[in-house]
Formats: C-alpha cells, structure tokens, sequence
C-alpha cells in the first residue's frame, strides 16, 4: 500500500522543525479530519498542537493533524499510546493493515470494491542531534514529547474485481 509518499527518515529530518510540542489554544479535545471520517476523541494526558502546518507539504494533502505525547511518565503511569490510538481508530471502523517503523498505514472499507485510507506515524518531537541519537541509540534524553502526525488519505482507493465467467 502506497505510504502518501512519506518517507519515514524525511519525517525525521522534519521532526525538530515542526515544533510539534505545544498544546493547542483552541482547546479542542477530537482529532476530526476528512469532514468526520476520521473522529477520534485525544487520549487525557496527550494534546493537539497547532503547529502542523509545515508537515502539510511533506504529506501532499491538507487533511493533517498532530497530537503530542509526553515520556515524562512515572512507572505506575505509563500509557502506550501507540496501542491506545489504534485502540480508537479500530473502535471507529479503522483496520490496520501493517506498521513499519513506526509507520501505521489503516483503511476503512468505503464499500464492497473501495476502502479510505489513513496513515498515522509516530515521531519523536526533538532537535536534529537528539533525533539522530534517538534513532542510533534508542536515547531519550532532552526529549519530553512524542508525536503522532494523522494523515488523512485524500480520495478512497478503489479496486476492480476481476470477474471469472
């Protein structure tokens, strides 16, 4: 399945230009992108941000949005957020098709021959040095954020079924 034309490294070279860690004024608590399709309630403890706008060209659609997350959290606290928002989307008819890297391609049947499609890849929020130790090390230190960006596959796919006669 076409990733939308991401490139998981591209999303990390972009990470600490994104400033996606500041939560967002407009005190929306949903991630609602294509007019409703995608409607997932922002887990507590996780936040919008308003500053996604430069992933838009990265991503070649407009329908994009951004939730941070923090690390900072104590052993009796910890929250998978990955599993938690599969969790939601799943819940709103969302199958997950595969994950790689960090990167988790979903679709939705539309009908019997067309499905819409989603992506939602993880990240973290960090300058380009920690990023890189991040990702050679597994290093979280100075990093307090990590961020999904949902990415809203612009028109549905649909397939032609092949008919035996």
């Amino acid at each position: 399945m076409k990733l939308l034309g991401l490139r998981f490294a591209a999303i990390l070279t972009i990470a600490s230009g994104l400033g996606c860690g500041k939560p967002s004024h407009n005190k929306i608590e949903r991630v609602i992108l294509g007019d409703g399709l995608i409607d997932i309630p922002v887990i507590e403890g996780s936040f919008l941000t308003d500053d996604c706008e430069a992933a838009k060209s990265f991503v070649f659609t407009s329908d994009v949005a951004c939730v941070a997350y923090p690390f900072n959290q104590t052993r009796d606290s910890v929250v998978d957020w990955g599993s938690e928002y599969l969790k939601q989307l799943t819940n709103s008819g969302w199958v997950l098709q595969f994950e790689d890297n960090q990167i988790f391609s979903l679709v939705k049947p539309m009908n019997e021959d067309c499905y819409y499609h989603m992506n939602m890849i993880s990240w973290v929020q960090a300058s380009m040095t920690q990023s890189e130790a991040y990702q050679m090390t597994g290093s979280l230190d100075g990093i307090t954020n990590g961020v999904f960006l949902f990415v809203n596959g612009s028109e549905p796919i649909c397939e032609t079924k092949r008919r035996t006669e």
